[in-house]
């Protein structure tokens, strides 16, 4: 089974990438819901986030709240640092240990991991190639706005703290150019399907 990580900036366009995979008959796992269960209340890592980010991050119920904490992570790089370095290892267990049983099932030819942080986190070294979605700022800013429950404001400054484009494509097996219509990146996910070698 071929392991496929796809990554990009904010409102790049990977999980509509992966989804186009998962299309063609690939396997997908994203690493953004995985991370919303790592917050669950009582999990190890709940209690370490309150711990580091207090009380404020949460909702009235008690659980986190994921846009109070995204807010509180993305005030400054040392807790942005913190919050990886609670979550990703969690993640990065489960998403191996997923990989293990799939592999064993042998019931795909690929599976594709979808990680915004895929290179930051280091998850890029367990998978057999590595993709970039990339856009333009004004692309992903316009796309934002229209999608996400975000502000101008928030929005770039979660691009601020993200790694530049030019370095993540350094790590990328490939690039995927997604800038023009759905189409266009369509038949791009289709010829690299194609250009892979199963079995």
């Amino acid at each position: 089974m071929l392991i496929i990580g796809i990554t990009g900036n904010l409102a790049s366009g990977k999980t509509t990438v992966a989804r186009m995979f998962k299309q063609q008959g690939a396997l997908v796992l994203d690493a953004d819901k995985i991370a919303h269960k790592a917050i669950c209340k009582d999990s190890v890592c709940y209690r370490k986030i309150v711990r580091v980010f207090g009380r404020g991050c949460l909702n009235k119920n008690d659980t986190i709240s994921r846009q109070k904490l995204a807010k509180a992570a993305f005030g400054n790089r040392t807790n942005q640092k913190q919050l990886i370095s609670i979550i990703h290892p969690w993640v990065i267990g489960t998403i191996t240990k997923r990989l293990k049983q799939y592999r064993r099932q042998k019931k795909y030819k690929a599976a594709v991991v979808d990680a915004v942080l895929l290179i930051e986190s280091g998850l890029y070294k367990k998978m057999d190639v590595n993709i970039v979605v990339k856009s333009t700022p004004a692309k992903q800013l316009e796309r934002v706005l229209k999608y996400r429950d975000l502000s101008m404001g928030e929005a770039r400054q979660r691009m601020k703290f993200q790694m530049p484009l030019a370095e993540k494509i350094k790590y990328a097996d490939y690039v995927i150019d997604n800038q023009s219509t759905l189409k266009n990146t369509e038949q791009q996910v289709r010829r690299l399907w194609k250009n892979f070698k199963f079995g």
